[in-house]
């Protein structure tokens, strides 16, 4: 497998809240609209972790 770095700026043109994403989940964020899944996440209010 090989392992490449997202692009963070499509982010910051695609999410105008891109602020609200943490640091930790934007190369995910990146990664998911590189590859069409915005949509999926735009949807949600809001992503969380559970304890």
């Amino acid at each position: 497998m090989v392992a490449r770095l997202s692009n963070r700026s499509i982010i910051e043109a695609m999410f105008r809240n891109c602020a609200g994403i943490s640091e930790s989940a934007k190369d995910y964020v990146a990664v998911a609209v590189e590859n069409g899944l915005d949509e999926a996440i735009r949807m949600k209010p809001s992503i969380r972790r559970h304890p």
